[in-house]
């Protein structure tokens, strides 16, 4: 060969040979852009022929599967768009994980819908409902129930939550919600008493102020050193604490209606074992005495318990009710329980899996599950057509590993900050995970768009000699005629890509939706792409010095992507971008567990603007004011 001693012809035969081992089928694009390099137009066919007819290198290995990612990767670096790569062959992967989650999405729509049903659909966001159900002194009363309208044409916000939608108090511990539902709970359950009917000998756990009716007999004893004062004349039962023979101290308890020590089979109390003084800390009887063997000076063993626990809202609230005012509010009975403080309202609340300890919520995994629940059915179209349009085309380029990473991951770190900064806030919906694959495709549009950057090159280098040989007027026009097409291309993807991340942020204005998380997830979908990407299609233009040649007379040949300069880049970007991500993600997570709780009044109008009255009372939560309507006693 004429030019075989030329050492710029023998790197660009190298590099042809290095081009063909990586990728096997190698197509007339990439042998064009070979000869664009190289100047070599024997590696080269007219650039107005037809993209169908080109001709391909068969795989050294002649599996089918071996040549279509590497070959995709290759004309990628080249165009940098699908709508540029030739269809003749098949060379884009399967869009498993969009048909999957998708499926997944709908599947669980379907059953939170049969299940649970529909919301009350209004524009006034919150309804007041009025019905006429017994009460537990035994007469007919009206009463009222506020709850909040889903405009999305879904469930409630309660069964959302039963069913893996973001909730942080199911998640972590939280001392203002304890504080202000469950220890307040047990103030009520410590002052009430057993309120007996003397009429039918009915009787149900209340306050003093409730039971002072006229056949009505209210029975309570207080300890000797608080401010209560006792009633005299009513029987009440002790627990002794003793070391062997001596008696060493004694606790009047009681009464709770139903409930008794001395009248417990199981948990049974014993001088080993007692019952705490405090009757909060009782534990629910499973097998009581025989009602012959109960004194008849007993007199809250003796009546007939109507009103039990009855948990109801979101926040683990709880009254002593009967079944029929429970099941009007859409609460928990708990027909074996005597008190409120014997019963863990926040755990029936948030449902799906037990706490490993009682008081410590740790539902992590709603950081994945709430991916896939959906508020209502416009919110699951919406993503079905985002999904179908966005999430499909980028898997058929990305593959269904890396697509599926940056969309969990993403998804987990858009709703870890949201968790954060909205604590009593319920999260449904894949949008920061949608959002995570808008970053993603961000870093493929800005860094790994060969046209685009070549496009600058030939720009500023076309007038350039490459080591003494001019390329081809005819080849060099035609190329840059193809490239520029392919520019406009990135430019409408772009656009696309710029209307998807504006679009979700301003829907993220709405109820429902969490512009925190968007935020977060574009975040982290950027951040995984230099991890998750190859780097060797990233589009990277490093100069290396020819001897004999100025800085001038370096061409757009010698800035090459794929560089050894380059490739040297690889695994610090990858260390800085996965240990960057890492940090983030974990420095969250403890402030998530281990931070004070933030309620502030500003995060509430990044995620929601009030354009309409009432529309976003939501975010606004005063965890200490009781539920409207619901009374602390009955």
């Amino acid at each position: 060969m004429a030019g075989s001693n030329n050492p710029s012809l023998a790197s660009c035969d190298s590099r042809r040979l290095l081009y063909m081992s990586k990728y096997g089928n190698l197509k007339y694009s990439l042998q064009s852009q070979l000869a664009l390099h190289c100047g070599r137009p024997e590696f080269s066919r007219s650039f107005s022929e037809p993209t169908t007819h080109l001709h391909s290198v068969k795989p050294a290995s002649g599996r089918e599967k071996s040549r279509f990612s590497p070959n995709r990767e290759a004309l990628l670096h080249v165009w940098g768009s699908e709508e540029l790569i030739d269809t003749s062959e098949k060379v884009d992967f399967l869009p498993f994980a969009t048909f999957a989650i998708t499926a997944v999405q709908i599947l669980l729509f379907i059953l939170e819908w049969t299940i649970y049903g529909l919301s009350p659909i209004g524009l006034s966001l919150q309804s007041r409902y009025l019905e006429t159900v017994p009460m537990p002194n035994q007469t007919t009363n009206e009463v009222c129930f506020v709850e909040l309208e889903n405009q999305m044409i879904g469930p409630r916000q309660a069964d959302l939550i039963r069913f893996g939608a973001l909730y942080p108090p199911c998640m972590r511990f939280d001392p203002g919600l304890n504080e202000a539902v469950v220890e307040r709970q047990r103030v009520v359950d410590r002052s009430s008493g057993c309120c007996i009917n003397e009429a039918n000998h009915t009787c149900h756990q209340t306050s003093s102020s409730v039971c002072r009716v006229t056949g009505f007999q209210w029975l309570n004893h207080r300890r000797p050193d608080t401010k209560h004062s006792s009633v005299i004349g009513v029987p009440t039962t002790s627990i002794v604490h003793s070391q062997g023979d001596h008696v060493t101290a004694e606790y009047p308890t009681g009464p709770v209606c139903g409930l008794d020590p001395d009248y417990c089979l199981k948990p049974h109390s014993s001088d080993s074992m007692p019952w705490s003084e405090d009757i909060t800390e009782w534990p629910i009887c499973e097998h009581l005495t025989n009602a012959s063997e109960v004194s008849t000076l007993v007199q809250h063993m003796e009546c007939r318990v109507i009103g039990r626990p009855c948990c109801f809202g979101i926040r683990g609230e709880c009254i002593v009710t009967t079944r029929e005012h429970c099941e009007f509010m859409h609460g928990f009975f708990n027909p074996k329980a005597s008190l409120c403080s014997q019963v863990n309202c926040l755990k029936r609340v948030c449902g799906m899996a037990n706490f490993m300890n009682k008081q410590y919520p740790d539902q992590y995994f709603r950081l994945v599950t709430s991916l896939f629940v959906h508020s209502g059915l416009i919110p699951l179209v919406v993503t079905i057509v985002l999904q179908f349009t966005f999430m499909l085309n980028l898997e058929r380029l990305s593959g269904f590993w890396k697509i599926s990473m940056v969309y969990l991951l993403s998804g987990c770190f858009g709703n870890l900050v949201a968790g954060y900064f909205l604590p009593y806030q319920v999260g449904t919906g894949p949008t920061p995970a949608l959002m995570g694959l808008a970053g993603f495709r961000a870093v493929c549009y800005f860094f790994y768009s060969g046209p685009l950057c070549e496009q600058c090159q030939i720009r500023k280098h076309s007038n350039i000699q490459d080591s003494g040989l001019r390329l081809r007027r005819k080849i060099r026009l035609k190329g840059f005629s193809k490239r520029s097409s392919a520019l406009r291309v990135l430019k409408v993807g772009l656009c696309k890509n710029v209307l998807l991340v504006l679009g979700l942020f301003v829907c993220g204005f709405l109820p429902w939706v969490d512009n925190f998380a968007h935020l977060a997830g574009f975040i982290s979908g950027m951040m995984l792409a230099f991890v998750m990407l190859p780097y060797r299609n990233m589009c990277v233009y490093t100069h290396r010095s020819v001897s004999g040649s100025s800085p001038r007379d370096i061409s757009p040949s010698r800035q090459t992507p794929n560089s050894e300069n380059s490739d040297k880049c690889r695994f610090p970007i990858e260390i800085v971008c996965s240990v960057l991500w890492m940090c983030l993600f974990l420095g969250w997570l403890c402030l998530f567990v281990f931070g004070p709780i933030l309620n502030c009044a500003w995060c509430n109008y990044f995620t929601c603007i009030p354009l309409a009255p009432n529309l976003c009372d939501g975010f606004h939560v005063n965890v200490s004011q009781r539920t409207p309507c619901v009374p602390e006693s009955l």
